[in-house]
């Protein structure tokens, strides 16, 4: 399609030409002059015209461009370098700007420091001692079971080289300040022990009550080869005439009192022994100490009133005992609860120490 701003130089040019070859042909063909548009000595001027008017309707169809094409650059060479722009992030644009892979010659970016966080130094908390087991533990019948005869008792204890383990089944006295009526007991020596040891006693034992039931206390002992108590563990039961026995659960096998210092077979001088401990009351709640030699004297006793936890775990405690020797002996230090109902041990646990002046 023709530019309309192109028709005039068209038009123009098409005439031009058409005279051209209508003056070329003249001298070969004999034909009658004929007339012109214009007269013959201003057709030069018209062909010059003509052509100036298809250069300039060339010209006027290349439109300016407002922007310069731009130049290729030309290779770079390790020397060169090129200088990037920064991008600036805005606001709403949170994506870090592209890295760029540098170019020889292109001078890296100094890193930037970057605070680590050094914790503080917790400190050392030194934890209380764990509770250690019992040296007496009752696994049935648990606390205030229901018992029928015969008596079915399973228990682990600890044996005492030489000494020997007494098993007890005491009824509620009939009157106060009586002791306990014993309705069956077991002994049993260890001989030959050399070294205390863990045990299993698991065994029927029958025994008779004269009322339909009986309020009673299991109490189990160990003594050591000087016939002094090393350990002692009881449970509460209630005794049937006749029915069926309900055993209940252990309790605690947790030592009920667990000394921790003085530790076993340790030298204590300057006539006091300091004692410390963990402890779950039972009983009369007043802990009872005592220093008993081998032949049976007390050298030195301490009481020390406990209060229960709410919750019934085990409480701190400590205490001193003083004491007066002139040689070197061979004691027992033994803390025991005693029992509020039947005369007796109620919980004791102990421990060998050597005194000296």
């Amino acid at each position: 399609m023709t530019h309309p701003r192109c028709l005039p130089a068209l038009l123009t040019t098409s005439l031009g030409l058409l005279i051209l070859m209508f003056s070329a042909g003249c001298s070969a063909l004999s034909l009658p002059d004929l007339p012109t548009p214009y007269p013959t000595e201003y057709l030069p001027t018209v062909l010059a015209m003509t052509v100036e008017a298809g250069k300039q309707a060339r010209t006027a169809s290349v439109q300016p461009s407002d922007t310069l094409p731009a130049a290729t650059p030309p290779p770079l060479t390790q020397t060169d370098s090129i200088a990037l722009p920064s991008a600036t992030l805005s606001p709403d644009n949170t994506q870090p700007p592209a890295s760029a892979t540098p170019t020889a010659g292109t001078p890296l970016p100094t890193p930037t420091r970057t605070r680590t966080r050094i914790p503080s130094k917790t400190p050392t908390i030194t934890p209380t001692p764990g509770i250690p087991p019992s040296e007496i533990q009752l696994l049935r019948p648990g606390p205030m079971s229901k018992v029928a005869s015969p008596l079915d008792i399973a228990a682990y204890y600890d044996v005492v080289p030489d000494g020997y383990m007494l098993i007890e089944l005491l009824a509620e006295p009939l009157q106060p300040e009586q002791d306990g009526r014993m309705l069956l007991t077991k002994l049993q020596r260890f001989i030959g022990a050399e070294e205390a040891f863990f045990t299993t006693f698991t065994q029927e034992l029958d025994f008779e009550i004269g009322r339909l039931s009986e309020f009673a206390v299991l109490r189990f002992s160990t003594y050591d080869s000087y016939e002094r108590p090393a350990s002692v563990s009881s449970v509460d039961l209630v005794l049937l005439q006749v029915g069926n026995s309900e055993i209940k659960p252990p309790g605690s096998l947790l030592s009920p009192i667990a000394i921790f210092e003085p530790s076993k077979n340790k030298l204590i001088q300057g006539g006091t022994l300091s004692i410390s401990g963990m402890t779950r009351p039972e009983g009369d709640q007043i802990l009872h100490f005592e220093l008993v030699t081998t032949d049976q004297h007390v050298l030195g006793t301490r009481d020390l009133f406990t209060i229960p936890a709410p919750d019934g775990k085990h409480i701190p405690f400590s205490t001193n005992i003083d004491y007066q020797v002139s040689k070197t002996t061979w004691v027992r230090l033994v803390a025991y609860y005693l029992d509020v109902r039947i005369p007796g041990y109620r919980q004791l646990s102990s421990v060998p120490v050597l005194l000296s002046p």
